[in-house]
Protein backbone atom coordinates (compact mmCIF):
# COMPACT_ATOMS: atom_id res chain seq x y z
CA UNK A 1 0.00 0.00 0.00
CA UNK A 2 1.11 3.71 -0.67
CA UNK A 3 4.63 4.46 0.50
CA UNK A 4 4.01 2.11 3.36
CA UNK A 5 7.29 1.27 4.04
CA UNK A 6 8.54 5.32 3.65
CA UNK A 7 5.55 6.39 5.58
CA UNK A 8 5.82 3.79 8.47
CA UNK A 9 9.26 3.25 8.80
CA UNK A 10 9.54 0.33 10.27
CA UNK A 11 8.56 1.83 13.33
CA UNK A 12 4.21 0.02 13.13
CA UNK A 13 3.62 -3.55 13.82
CA UNK A 14 1.60 -5.56 10.94
CA UNK A 15 -1.12 -5.38 13.29
CA UNK A 16 -1.22 -1.34 13.21
CA UNK A 17 -1.53 -1.33 9.54
CA UNK A 18 -4.20 -3.64 9.59
CA UNK A 19 -6.27 -1.08 11.77
CA UNK A 20 -5.48 2.27 9.81
CA UNK A 21 -7.50 3.82 7.50
CA UNK A 22 -6.19 3.86 4.18
CA UNK A 23 -7.63 5.35 0.99
CA UNK A 24 -9.40 3.11 -0.03
CA UNK A 25 -12.65 1.81 -2.31
CA UNK A 26 -13.97 -0.02 0.35
CA UNK A 27 -18.14 0.76 0.42
CA UNK A 28 -17.39 1.16 4.18
CA UNK A 29 -14.09 3.26 4.20
CA UNK A 30 -13.79 4.98 0.59
CA UNK A 31 -16.71 5.70 -0.77
CA UNK A 32 -17.21 9.07 -2.11
CA UNK A 33 -21.08 10.24 -1.70
CA UNK A 34 -22.58 12.77 -3.97
CA UNK A 35 -19.87 15.28 -4.15
CA UNK A 36 -21.06 17.00 -1.21
CA UNK A 37 -20.65 16.37 2.82
CA UNK A 38 -18.37 14.60 4.40
CA UNK A 39 -17.11 11.81 2.21
CA UNK A 40 -14.86 9.71 3.64
CA UNK A 41 -11.50 9.09 2.04
CA UNK A 42 -8.89 8.92 4.39
CA UNK A 43 -5.22 8.26 4.81
CA UNK A 44 -3.18 7.57 7.62
CA UNK A 45 -4.47 9.79 10.86
CA UNK A 46 -0.66 10.68 11.64
CA UNK A 47 -0.12 11.86 8.00
CA UNK A 48 -3.32 12.98 6.54
CA UNK A 49 -3.30 17.17 6.34
CA UNK A 50 -5.68 19.18 7.74
CA UNK A 51 -8.39 20.94 6.20
CA UNK A 52 -6.48 24.06 6.55
CA UNK A 53 -3.18 22.69 5.58
CA UNK A 54 -4.82 21.48 2.34
CA UNK A 55 -6.86 24.90 1.66
CA UNK A 56 -3.59 26.15 2.04
CA UNK A 57 -2.21 24.43 -0.90
CA UNK A 58 -5.04 24.82 -2.58
CA UNK A 59 -4.43 28.61 -2.20
CA UNK A 60 -0.81 28.41 -3.31
CA UNK A 61 -2.04 26.64 -6.85
CA UNK A 62 -4.92 29.10 -7.32
CA UNK A 63 -1.88 32.29 -6.59
CA UNK A 64 0.36 30.55 -9.23
CA UNK A 65 -2.29 30.34 -11.69
CA UNK A 66 -2.97 33.88 -11.16
CA UNK A 67 0.65 34.66 -11.48
CA UNK A 68 0.57 32.57 -14.84
CA UNK A 69 -2.50 34.82 -16.11
CA UNK A 70 -0.22 38.28 -14.84
CA UNK A 71 2.69 36.78 -17.41
CA UNK A 72 -0.08 35.41 -19.94
CA UNK A 73 -1.29 39.03 -19.97
CA UNK A 74 2.23 40.61 -20.46
CA UNK A 75 2.53 38.35 -23.80
CA UNK A 76 -0.86 39.06 -25.18
CA UNK A 77 0.57 41.27 -28.11
CA UNK A 78 2.91 38.19 -28.97
CA UNK A 79 1.39 35.63 -31.72
CA UNK A 80 0.37 31.83 -31.12
CA UNK A 81 2.27 29.40 -32.70
CA UNK A 82 -0.33 26.73 -32.39
CA UNK A 83 0.93 25.02 -35.54
CA UNK A 84 4.51 24.73 -35.14
CA UNK A 85 3.60 23.44 -31.55
CA UNK A 86 1.74 20.72 -32.90
CA UNK A 87 4.03 19.90 -35.68
CA UNK A 88 7.42 19.74 -33.30
CA UNK A 89 9.12 16.88 -33.84
CA UNK A 90 9.45 14.33 -31.15
CA UNK A 91 13.12 15.45 -30.06
CA UNK A 92 12.37 19.19 -29.32
CA UNK A 93 12.55 19.69 -25.44
CA UNK A 94 9.32 19.92 -23.78
CA UNK A 95 10.15 23.34 -22.52
CA UNK A 96 10.55 24.93 -26.12
CA UNK A 97 6.75 23.40 -26.54
CA UNK A 98 5.21 25.52 -23.98
CA UNK A 99 6.97 28.56 -24.50
CA UNK A 100 4.31 28.22 -27.49
CA UNK A 101 1.41 27.95 -25.18
CA UNK A 102 -0.05 31.08 -23.12
CA UNK A 103 -2.48 28.94 -21.34
CA UNK A 104 -0.37 26.32 -19.97
CA UNK A 105 3.11 27.37 -17.71
CA UNK A 106 5.76 24.41 -17.27
CA UNK A 107 7.15 24.28 -13.86
CA UNK A 108 9.70 21.67 -12.81
CA UNK A 109 8.18 19.18 -9.90
CA UNK A 110 11.14 19.28 -7.38
CA UNK A 111 12.59 22.21 -7.50
CA UNK A 112 11.14 23.95 -3.97
CA UNK A 113 8.68 20.78 -3.33
CA UNK A 114 5.26 23.07 -4.80
CA UNK A 115 3.07 22.61 -1.78
CA UNK A 116 0.35 22.46 -4.33
CA UNK A 117 1.95 19.10 -5.32
CA UNK A 118 0.82 17.65 -2.20
CA UNK A 119 -2.89 17.96 -3.71
CA UNK A 120 -1.90 14.74 -5.65
CA UNK A 121 -2.05 12.21 -3.11
CA UNK A 122 -4.66 10.85 -1.20
CA UNK A 123 -2.46 9.93 1.59
CA UNK A 124 -2.01 13.16 2.88
CA UNK A 125 -4.54 15.35 1.11
CA UNK A 126 -7.75 12.96 1.02
CA UNK A 127 -9.97 13.86 -1.69
CA UNK A 128 -12.92 14.63 0.77
CA UNK A 129 -11.04 17.67 1.02
CA UNK A 130 -10.21 18.52 -2.37
CA UNK A 131 -14.33 18.16 -2.74
CA UNK A 132 -14.75 20.48 -0.26
CA UNK A 133 -12.65 22.83 -1.89
CA UNK A 134 -14.38 22.26 -5.27
CA UNK A 135 -11.80 20.19 -7.05
CA UNK A 136 -11.46 16.48 -8.18
CA UNK A 137 -8.41 14.19 -9.31
CA UNK A 138 -8.06 12.87 -13.15
CA UNK A 139 -5.47 9.95 -13.62
CA UNK A 140 -4.36 8.37 -16.42
CA UNK A 141 -3.16 10.20 -20.07
CA UNK A 142 -6.30 8.80 -21.94
CA UNK A 143 -8.58 11.14 -19.18
CA UNK A 144 -7.19 14.02 -19.15
CA UNK A 145 -6.56 14.01 -22.71
CA UNK A 146 -10.43 13.52 -22.72
CA UNK A 147 -10.90 16.34 -20.56
CA UNK A 148 -8.40 18.92 -22.50
CA UNK A 149 -10.73 18.02 -25.65
CA UNK A 150 -13.63 19.32 -23.95
CA UNK A 151 -12.32 22.70 -24.02
CA UNK A 152 -13.57 25.01 -21.37
CA UNK A 153 -16.59 22.42 -20.30
CA UNK A 154 -13.68 21.61 -17.52
CA UNK A 155 -11.22 23.93 -15.78
CA UNK A 156 -7.83 22.18 -15.16
CA UNK A 157 -6.37 24.06 -12.69
CA UNK A 158 -2.76 21.64 -12.20
CA UNK A 159 -1.39 18.74 -14.58
CA UNK A 160 1.84 16.50 -13.18
CA UNK A 161 3.65 13.93 -15.28
CA UNK A 162 7.05 12.64 -16.66
CA UNK A 163 8.38 14.71 -19.36
CA UNK A 164 8.05 11.72 -21.48
CA UNK A 165 4.44 11.60 -20.59
CA UNK A 166 3.48 14.99 -21.12
CA UNK A 167 5.23 15.39 -24.26
CA UNK A 168 2.42 12.90 -25.74
CA UNK A 169 -0.03 15.19 -24.20
CA UNK A 170 1.32 18.10 -26.51
CA UNK A 171 -1.10 18.04 -29.22
CA UNK A 172 -3.70 17.77 -26.71
CA UNK A 173 -2.54 20.78 -24.90
CA UNK A 174 -2.15 22.87 -28.43
CA UNK A 175 -5.41 22.42 -29.10
CA UNK A 176 -6.65 23.49 -25.73
CA UNK A 177 -4.90 26.37 -25.57
CA UNK A 178 -6.26 27.65 -28.54
CA UNK A 179 -9.59 27.09 -27.21
CA UNK A 180 -8.87 28.61 -24.22
CA UNK A 181 -7.76 31.83 -26.13
CA UNK A 182 -10.09 31.62 -27.95
CA UNK A 183 -12.87 31.85 -25.53
CA UNK A 184 -11.16 34.80 -24.18
CA UNK A 185 -11.46 36.28 -26.50
CA UNK A 186 -14.96 35.47 -27.08
CA UNK A 187 -15.96 36.67 -23.53
CA UNK A 188 -13.52 39.52 -23.75
CA UNK A 189 -11.41 38.45 -20.63
CA UNK A 190 -9.11 35.79 -19.43
CA UNK A 191 -9.94 35.52 -15.96
CA UNK A 192 -11.47 32.93 -14.17
CA UNK A 193 -14.54 30.71 -15.46
CA UNK A 194 -17.96 30.65 -12.82
CA UNK A 195 -17.34 26.14 -12.93
CA UNK A 196 -21.13 26.30 -13.97
CA UNK A 197 -20.41 22.84 -16.61
CA UNK A 198 -23.04 20.48 -16.99
CA UNK A 199 -21.07 17.41 -16.37
CA UNK A 200 -21.33 16.26 -19.28
CA UNK A 201 -20.58 16.78 -23.64
CA UNK A 202 -22.95 19.96 -24.45
CA UNK A 203 -21.99 22.14 -21.33
CA UNK A 204 -22.49 25.50 -22.34
CA UNK A 205 -19.21 27.24 -22.22
CA UNK A 206 -17.77 29.48 -19.75
CA UNK A 207 -15.13 32.05 -19.63
CA UNK A 208 -11.35 30.55 -19.88
CA UNK A 209 -9.72 29.62 -16.56
CA UNK A 210 -6.46 31.18 -15.52
CA UNK A 211 -3.51 29.49 -17.27
CA UNK A 212 -3.19 25.60 -15.96
CA UNK A 213 0.29 25.16 -13.74
CA UNK A 214 2.08 21.73 -15.33
CA UNK A 215 4.26 20.29 -13.26
CA UNK A 216 6.95 17.81 -15.24
CA UNK A 217 9.80 15.82 -13.29
CA UNK A 218 11.01 12.08 -12.78
CA UNK A 219 9.27 8.63 -12.07
CA UNK A 220 10.50 9.25 -8.49
CA UNK A 221 9.69 13.01 -8.55
CA UNK A 222 6.27 11.95 -9.51
CA UNK A 223 5.72 9.02 -6.72
CA UNK A 224 7.13 10.94 -4.88
CA UNK A 225 4.20 13.59 -4.88
CA UNK A 226 1.34 11.04 -5.59
CA UNK A 227 2.18 7.84 -3.23
CA UNK A 228 2.41 5.85 -5.72
CA UNK A 229 4.99 3.63 -7.58
CA UNK A 230 5.11 5.77 -11.19
CA UNK A 231 2.60 3.74 -13.34
CA UNK A 232 0.77 4.33 -16.51
CA UNK A 233 -1.86 6.36 -14.48
CA UNK A 234 0.84 8.54 -13.47
CA UNK A 235 -0.37 11.33 -15.37
CA UNK A 236 -2.73 13.54 -13.29
CA UNK A 237 -4.62 16.11 -12.94
CA UNK A 238 -6.32 18.60 -10.56
CA UNK A 239 -9.66 19.88 -12.42
CA UNK A 240 -12.68 22.38 -11.08
CA UNK A 241 -15.59 20.74 -10.36
CA UNK A 242 -18.87 21.60 -12.33
CA UNK A 243 -21.53 23.32 -10.24
CA UNK A 244 -24.68 22.52 -12.21
CA UNK A 245 -24.80 18.96 -11.55
CA UNK A 246 -27.12 19.90 -8.24
CA UNK A 247 -29.63 21.94 -10.72
CA UNK A 248 -33.11 20.94 -10.01
CA UNK A 249 -34.59 17.88 -12.09
CA UNK A 250 -37.16 20.07 -13.95
CA UNK A 251 -34.64 22.20 -15.00
CA UNK A 252 -32.01 19.47 -16.13
CA UNK A 253 -34.50 17.10 -17.99
CA UNK A 254 -35.85 19.82 -20.60
CA UNK A 255 -32.33 20.21 -21.82
CA UNK A 256 -31.68 16.41 -22.76
CA UNK A 257 -31.72 15.38 -26.11
CA UNK A 258 -32.36 12.01 -28.08
CA UNK A 259 -29.20 10.46 -29.05
CA UNK A 260 -28.50 10.32 -32.27
CA UNK A 261 -30.24 7.57 -34.68
CA UNK A 262 -32.66 7.43 -31.33
CA UNK A 263 -36.00 8.65 -30.89
CA UNK A 264 -36.98 9.43 -27.45
CA UNK A 265 -34.29 10.63 -24.18
CA UNK A 266 -32.98 7.64 -22.05
CA UNK A 267 -32.27 8.36 -18.64
CA UNK A 268 -29.92 5.31 -16.43
CA UNK A 269 -31.21 6.58 -12.48
CA UNK A 270 -29.04 5.26 -10.01
CA UNK A 271 -30.41 4.37 -6.07
CA UNK A 272 -27.94 3.81 -3.55
CA UNK A 273 -25.17 2.52 -5.60
CA UNK A 274 -22.28 2.97 -3.72
CA UNK A 275 -19.15 1.53 -5.23
CA UNK A 276 -16.79 4.19 -7.59
CA UNK A 277 -16.28 1.49 -10.17
CA UNK A 278 -19.46 0.36 -10.60
CA UNK A 279 -20.78 4.05 -11.01
CA UNK A 280 -17.99 4.75 -13.50
CA UNK A 281 -18.67 0.89 -15.58
CA UNK A 282 -22.79 2.56 -14.97
CA UNK A 283 -21.73 5.77 -17.13
CA UNK A 284 -20.31 4.24 -19.64
CA UNK A 285 -22.82 1.42 -20.41
CA UNK A 286 -25.39 4.15 -20.44
CA UNK A 287 -22.97 6.04 -22.88
CA UNK A 288 -22.74 3.21 -24.90
CA UNK A 289 -26.01 2.26 -24.85
CA UNK A 290 -27.77 5.65 -25.83
CA UNK A 291 -28.80 7.48 -22.65
CA UNK A 292 -28.31 10.95 -22.66
CA UNK A 293 -28.40 11.43 -18.76
CA UNK A 294 -28.10 9.98 -15.27
CA UNK A 295 -29.99 10.71 -12.13
CA UNK A 296 -27.78 9.68 -8.84
CA UNK A 297 -29.53 9.08 -5.50
CA UNK A 298 -28.65 10.48 -2.20
CA UNK A 299 -25.97 7.91 -1.48
CA UNK A 300 -24.66 6.72 -4.39
CA UNK A 301 -20.49 7.04 -4.78
CA UNK A 302 -19.31 10.05 -6.93
CA UNK A 303 -19.03 9.98 -10.66
CA UNK A 304 -16.07 12.52 -9.81
CA UNK A 305 -14.42 10.34 -7.70
CA UNK A 306 -10.73 9.37 -9.01
CA UNK A 307 -11.35 5.34 -9.59
CA UNK A 308 -15.04 6.32 -10.83
CA UNK A 309 -13.69 8.00 -13.64
CA UNK A 310 -10.82 5.48 -14.45
CA UNK A 311 -14.17 2.86 -14.37
CA UNK A 312 -16.03 5.10 -16.89
CA UNK A 313 -13.04 5.84 -19.14
CA UNK A 314 -14.42 9.49 -19.34
CA UNK A 315 -17.84 8.59 -19.88
CA UNK A 316 -18.40 10.79 -16.54
CA UNK A 317 -17.43 13.90 -18.55
CA UNK A 318 -19.76 13.08 -21.78
CA UNK A 319 -22.60 12.30 -20.22
CA UNK A 320 -24.73 15.05 -18.65
CA UNK A 321 -25.73 14.07 -14.67
CA UNK A 322 -27.31 15.68 -11.71
CA UNK A 323 -27.80 14.56 -8.17
CA UNK A 324 -31.30 14.34 -6.72
CA UNK A 325 -31.95 16.21 -3.35
CA UNK A 326 -35.55 15.66 -2.71
CA UNK A 327 -35.21 11.51 -3.36
CA UNK A 328 -37.74 10.11 -4.22
CA UNK A 329 -39.79 12.62 -5.22
CA UNK A 330 -37.59 13.06 -8.74
CA UNK A 331 -38.83 10.18 -9.77
CA UNK A 332 -42.47 11.55 -9.80
CA UNK A 333 -41.00 14.44 -12.00
CA UNK A 334 -39.55 11.89 -14.51
CA UNK A 335 -43.46 10.58 -14.79
CA UNK A 336 -44.59 14.00 -15.09
CA UNK A 337 -42.24 14.59 -17.88
CA UNK A 338 -43.33 11.25 -19.60
CA UNK A 339 -40.85 9.02 -18.88
CA UNK A 340 -41.82 5.25 -18.38
CA UNK A 341 -39.64 4.40 -15.28
CA UNK A 342 -38.87 0.60 -15.20
CA UNK A 343 -36.99 -0.80 -12.15
CA UNK A 344 -34.75 -3.91 -12.35
CA UNK A 345 -36.09 -5.87 -9.72
CA UNK A 346 -35.42 -9.30 -8.50
CA UNK A 347 -38.67 -9.71 -7.86
CA UNK A 348 -39.59 -7.82 -10.74
CA UNK A 349 -43.55 -9.19 -12.95
CA UNK A 350 -42.28 -8.35 -15.97
CA UNK A 351 -39.79 -9.59 -18.17
CA UNK A 352 -37.23 -6.72 -20.06
CA UNK A 353 -37.88 -8.46 -23.08
CA UNK A 354 -41.86 -7.96 -22.44
CA UNK A 355 -41.51 -4.27 -20.67
CA UNK A 356 -39.14 -3.28 -24.19
CA UNK A 357 -40.21 -4.72 -27.01
CA UNK A 358 -38.71 -5.04 -30.26
CA UNK A 359 -40.08 -6.05 -33.88
CA UNK A 360 -43.73 -4.45 -33.41
CA UNK A 361 -45.16 -1.86 -34.82
CA UNK A 362 -44.78 1.47 -34.29
CA UNK A 363 -46.97 3.63 -31.89
CA UNK A 364 -48.40 -0.63 -30.53
CA UNK A 365 -49.46 -0.94 -27.00
CA UNK A 366 -46.57 -2.96 -26.57
CA UNK A 367 -44.46 -0.04 -26.44
CA UNK A 368 -45.17 0.77 -22.71
CA UNK A 369 -45.86 -1.58 -19.64
CA UNK A 370 -48.85 -0.29 -18.57
CA UNK A 371 -50.52 -0.19 -21.70
CA UNK A 372 -50.95 2.59 -23.02
CA UNK A 373 -49.70 3.89 -26.52
CA UNK A 374 -46.82 6.41 -26.74
CA UNK A 375 -46.55 8.11 -23.32
CA UNK A 376 -47.30 11.81 -23.49
CA UNK A 377 -48.49 12.29 -26.76
CA UNK A 378 -44.57 11.17 -28.39
CA UNK A 379 -45.05 11.06 -32.35
CA UNK A 380 -42.57 8.06 -32.11
CA UNK A 381 -45.41 6.42 -30.84
CA UNK A 382 -42.57 5.14 -27.86
CA UNK A 383 -42.22 7.41 -24.09
CA UNK A 384 -38.85 8.06 -23.15
CA UNK A 385 -37.61 5.63 -20.99
CA UNK A 386 -36.20 6.12 -17.36
CA UNK A 387 -33.89 2.46 -16.47
CA UNK A 388 -33.07 1.98 -12.52
CA UNK A 389 -30.66 0.17 -10.82
CA UNK A 390 -29.96 -0.06 -7.04
CA UNK A 391 -27.54 -0.66 -4.76
CA UNK A 392 -24.97 -3.76 -5.18
CA UNK A 393 -26.78 -5.30 -1.85
CA UNK A 394 -30.17 -4.06 -1.19
CA UNK A 395 -31.05 -3.54 -5.28
CA UNK A 396 -33.89 -0.33 -6.05
CA UNK A 397 -35.21 0.58 -2.49
CA UNK A 398 -39.19 -0.03 -1.64
CA UNK A 399 -40.16 3.62 -2.06
CA UNK A 400 -38.58 4.10 -5.57
CA UNK A 401 -39.72 0.60 -6.98
CA UNK A 402 -43.26 1.19 -6.11
CA UNK A 403 -42.88 4.31 -8.20
CA UNK A 404 -41.92 2.91 -10.97
CA UNK A 405 -44.19 1.84 -13.83
CA UNK A 406 -43.32 -1.62 -13.53
CA UNK A 407 -40.80 -3.91 -12.09
CA UNK A 408 -38.61 -5.65 -14.29
CA UNK A 409 -36.61 -9.12 -14.01
CA UNK A 410 -34.03 -10.35 -16.23
CA UNK A 411 -35.14 -14.04 -17.15
CA UNK A 412 -32.22 -16.03 -16.06
CA UNK A 413 -30.97 -19.83 -16.16
CA UNK A 414 -32.55 -22.15 -13.01
CA UNK A 415 -28.26 -22.71 -12.66
CA UNK A 416 -28.84 -18.94 -10.79
CA UNK A 417 -31.63 -20.14 -8.34
CA UNK A 418 -30.70 -19.27 -4.53
CA UNK A 419 -27.58 -17.95 -3.50
CA UNK A 420 -26.36 -16.55 -7.07
CA UNK A 421 -29.81 -14.98 -7.86
CA UNK A 422 -28.32 -11.53 -9.28
CA UNK A 423 -26.25 -10.24 -11.48
CA UNK A 424 -23.71 -7.36 -11.23
CA UNK A 425 -25.28 -4.07 -11.43
CA UNK A 426 -23.47 -2.89 -14.73
CA UNK A 427 -24.67 -6.45 -16.31
CA UNK A 428 -28.18 -6.16 -15.65
CA UNK A 429 -28.21 -2.31 -16.45
CA UNK A 430 -26.33 -3.46 -19.94
CA UNK A 431 -28.72 -6.03 -20.94
CA UNK A 432 -32.13 -3.64 -20.39
CA UNK A 433 -30.28 -0.31 -22.05
CA UNK A 434 -29.20 -2.33 -25.29
CA UNK A 435 -32.90 -3.35 -25.44
CA UNK A 436 -34.28 0.29 -25.04
CA UNK A 437 -31.62 1.08 -27.47
CA UNK A 438 -32.50 -1.57 -29.98
CA UNK A 439 -36.38 -0.37 -29.27
CA UNK A 440 -35.68 3.53 -29.57
CA UNK A 441 -33.85 2.93 -32.69
CA UNK A 442 -36.36 1.08 -34.48
CA UNK A 443 -38.63 4.07 -33.39
CA UNK A 444 -36.53 6.33 -35.17
CA UNK A 445 -36.33 4.02 -38.01
CA UNK A 446 -39.98 4.39 -37.84
CA UNK A 447 -40.37 7.89 -38.07
CA UNK A 448 -37.82 8.42 -40.70
CA UNK A 449 -39.68 5.99 -43.09
CA UNK A 450 -42.89 8.23 -42.71
CA UNK A 451 -41.20 11.05 -42.76
CA UNK A 452 -40.40 9.80 -46.40
CA UNK A 453 -43.53 8.44 -47.10
CA UNK A 454 -45.30 11.82 -46.75
CA UNK A 455 -42.50 13.93 -48.57
CA UNK A 456 -43.03 11.53 -51.52
CA UNK A 457 -46.66 11.49 -51.20
CA UNK A 458 -46.48 15.29 -51.25
CA UNK A 459 -44.28 15.32 -54.25
CA UNK A 460 -47.17 13.06 -56.00
CA UNK A 461 -50.33 15.29 -55.04
CA UNK A 462 -47.81 18.53 -55.97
Amino acid sequence: MRRCGERLRGQRSIRAMSNARWGCDDINEGTMHNGFGDARVNGLDQFMQTDAETEACIASLEQAQRDCLALKRSREGEPLHANEAAAAPPGVPLATSFERLHNFTLRDAKAGAAPELKLYDAMASPDRQLVKAGYFVAEGSLIIQQILQLGTSYQIASLLGTETQLQTLVPNLVEADAAYSKAARTSGGGGAGSGDGTGGAGSPPVAPPPPCVVFAGSRADVSKATGFKHSALSVLAIVRRPTAVHRPLAEWLPTLQAVPGTAVPAVLVLDGVIKPENVGALFRTALAFGACGVLLSPGCADPFYRKSIRSSMGAVFKLPFVHARQWPRELDELRTHGYRLLALHLKGSVAHDVAVPIGTASGSSRGNVDGSAGGSGHAAGIAPFAIMVGAEYEGVSDDAAQRAHARVRIPMSDAMAGSLDSLNVNVAAAIVLERVFAANRQAHTALEDRKSAGDAAKELTG
